[in-house]
């Protein structure tokens, strides 16, 4: 697997070449090597290319058969694609993309790359992340499973407010995926202050998603005088002014 990425300077070269005026030039499609280039170049030719981003970089992987690219960021848009050769597979767009990399989790390890096995189901996969923009909104995990001529989209993961790492767990072949849900968001709190729990997302094999893993998403509850402790050491911060009393109260 050839693995290659292009980082911000390319983009900022492509932006410095617009010029003060804002009026683009043809030079624009050259700043961007290789598959950006060749594959986005009907997005940053001119005039669109006076909108390109540089906050959101474009980035490029190579995966066997597969071109995965995600193009320039333009007008709050950001595009991503994936050929065979010349002949486009499937795309999709968002607010920004970017490819999900980083694990965290048991022993940590390497952090993933477009072509791992991240399911342990066997097969060559990629992560992408949009983001939709808006304060408390919201996140989705575009995912593929790119088996040489099998190319399949496995449905996407939207989370909305809350937020996704893929995880390495001690005893399971593959990445988790672990998820904060936003279900209770601006529950009786400001959304930066909401309650958020953790679910884990688990490969499922026999249906070719990710499902919730009950097992490994539950958690001990504490012991009765912790979590009274907890409630109360809460109630001060939330409102000063009220006497403390355990969780009965």
């Amino acid at each position: 697997m050839q693995w290659r990425v292009w980082g911000m300077a390319m983009l900022v070269g492509a932006v410095c070449a617009i010029g003060a005026t804002g009026t683009a030039h043809a030079a624009d499609v050259a700043a961007y090597p290789g598959e950006i280039g060749a594959r986005c170049g009907d997005l940053i030719r001119p005039p669109a290319a006076a909108a390109i981003d540089a906050n959101s970089p474009a980035d490029a992987a190579r995966v066997g058969e597969y071109s995965v690219v995600i193009c320039p960021r333009i007008s709050g848009a950001q595009e991503f694609r994936i050929y065979r050769g010349d002949t486009l597979l499937e795309k999709g767009k968002d607010g920004a993309v970017s490819f999900v990399t980083r694990v965290t989790g048991f022993g940590r390890g390497a952090d993933a790359k477009p072509g791992d096995d991240i399911t342990g189901a066997g097969f060559p996969a990629v992560v992408m992340e949009g983001w939709s923009g808006a304060g408390d909104c919201c996140f989705t995990w575009y995912l593929y499973d790119l088996t040489p001529g099998k190319l399949r989209a496995i449905p996407p993961i939207v989370i909305g407010a809350g937020s996704l790492e893929l995880e390495r767990m001690n005893n399971f072949n593959g990445l988790v995926i672990s998820a904060l849900d936003d279900a209770f968001i601006g529950w009786r709190a400001e959304p930066a202050q909401s309650p958020l729990f953790e679910v884990i997302l688990a490969y499922d094999k026999t249906e070719g998603r990710y499902r919730l893993a009950q097992a490994m998403t539950r958690r001990t509850p504490p012991n009765p005088p912790p979590l009274s402790d907890m409630a109360a050491g809460l109630r001060v911060q939330i409102d000063p002014g009220k006497p403390t009393r355990g969780c009965g109260a």
